[in-house]
Order: structure tokens, then sequence, then C-alpha cells
């Protein structure tokens, strides 16, 4: 299953979209993404949009696996590693419970 959060602010033209990935309950995949502006209607649709990937973070049983920023590999020896992991998984986890509730309150 797929949730996509897609923010935009007033002060910029660029979207910044989040692109969460499970299996069940459990993360596998995060992509962030930018946009323009004029794709937000086209987006909040959920139709496609050419998009450009920021950063890629792939996960198994809780563990960040690999990750990439702007295409290059980020070593596990990179210090911001585990602080990563961890603030990308409670995020994560936020994202899937309010996913759930907005579920849970339309039916």
């Amino acid at each position: 299953m797929k949730i996509r959060s897609i923010w935009s602010a007033s002060y910029t033209k660029e979207l910044r979209i989040e692109d969460f990935y499970f299996d069940g309950e459990t993360l596998v995949m995060l992509q962030r993404l930018k946009g323009s502006k004029n794709q937000l209607v086209t987006l909040k649709k959920g139709r496609n949009a050419s998009l450009t990937k920021k950063e890629e973070l792939h996960f198994s049983n809780s563990k960040l696996t690999a990750w990439k920023e702007n295409g290059k590999g980020v070593p596990k020896s990179d210090r911001r590693w585990a602080e990563t992991e961890k603030s990308i998984l409670e995020h994560a986890k936020a994202e899937r419970e309010n996913y759930n509730w907005l579920k849970d309150s339309n039916e």
C-alpha cells in the first residue's frame, strides 16, 4: 500500500511529496520527491505527474537497509543513519495511523 503526503507552501513554487510504501503495517520504502505547484491538482486527484526523486530509503524488518540522496548512496557509516532510521519509522507510523483513522471515519 502507498500513502502519499503532499506539502505545499505559499512562499515557494515547489511541492514536497513523500510516498510511504507499506507491506501490511510495515514500512518497506519511503520516497521523497519534488514537483511544481502547477502539478498539485493532478496529484490530489491521484494521477501521476513527472516528479524529481530527491531521496529513497528502503527498510527490512524495521531497519534501514539502503538510502539514496539525489541518486547517490549514503553509507551506513554516515552519522545521520541511526537518527534518520528512527525518525522515518516514527513518521511512517504516524502516517499509517492517520490513514487508518481517516479510513475508519469514512466507513
